[in-house]
């Protein structure tokens, strides 16, 4: 069975938890990169605010979800959470060579960006890019929907155009930098979901309920759309139209 992510950020206060140790000496850290094996062992206090979890129930196709609770009290370093998460990956994706998808919660002012989507992707070994299915981002920031656009060209730029005239040099120059690769698996795997219920489809039922998501959460979700509501009859009214309901 694959396994799925879910990474989560709420409102609600979060206390610090005790996160999984990989001995350095692990057979499975072998042929993987020292900045990889520095990350993966050794103490890790997750930022303040960020809580890290398996869910009690699984998707609709019987993947394990990790839950990763990211709340407006967080302070520290994303790479961090980065670090915390790997530590419960590992032994799925590089020890029993399992699929995984990211779903990725946003609520209030922390919201991630292309720069922690890119650090998250450069950093990790190419066995998680491969495992990697879907990377879902909820209640996503402008500059997360701008950078999904952005892939689009990328899209374009494989190698069938290394030889072109005008495209070739500019994909030879992204390949020294694994652009291309990094850019079409996001691009190829990055979805963007405005509310929780968009989520339905993936899980099989109410996320709320499933993954049991704190209530301050679910508010925002919900604030959220009491805020488009009053957008919606605002611009009606300065456009002269009834109002609906």
């Amino acid at each position: 069975a694959q396994d799925i992510l879910f990474v989560c950020s709420a409102m609600a206060a979060i206390s610090t938890q005790q996160l999984p140790t990989i001995d350095a000496n692990d057979e499975s850290l072998g042929s993987l990169p020292g900045s990889y094996v520095q990350m993966i062992t050794g103490s890790l206090d997750l930022p303040r605010g960020v809580v890290i979890r398996w869910a009690q129930q699984p998707d609709k196709e019987g993947r394990r979800a990790l839950l990763v609770f990211w709340d407006e009290n967080f302070s520290g370093d994303c790479h961090e959470v980065t670090k915390g998460m790997v530590r419960f990956l590992h032994d799925h994706v590089i020890k029993q060579d399992k699929d995984f998808v990211l779903i990725w919660f946003q609520s209030g002012n922390h919201k991630i960006g292309p720069k922690h989507l890119a650090w998250l992707f450069w950093n990790l070994p190419k066995q998680y890019l491969q495992h990697l299915q879907a990377c879902h981002v909820v209640h996503p920031s402008w500059t997360v929907r701008l950078a999904q656009f952005s892939l689009f060209p990328w899209n374009y730029l494989s190698d069938d155009f290394a030889d072109t005239r005008f495209i070739g040099p500019v994909v030879k120059f992204a390949n020294r930098f694994r652009m291309v690769n990094w850019s079409l698996t996001l691009y190829n795997v990055l979805y963007v979901h405005e509310r929780l219920e968009f989520l339905e489809p993936e899980l099989g039922g109410d996320p709320v309920q499933l993954l049991g998501i704190p209530e301050s959460f679910v508010a925002f979700d919900k604030d959220l759309d009491r805020q488009a509501e009053i957008d919606m009859q605002n611009a009606q009214n300065q456009m002269g139209m009834p109002t609906m309901g």
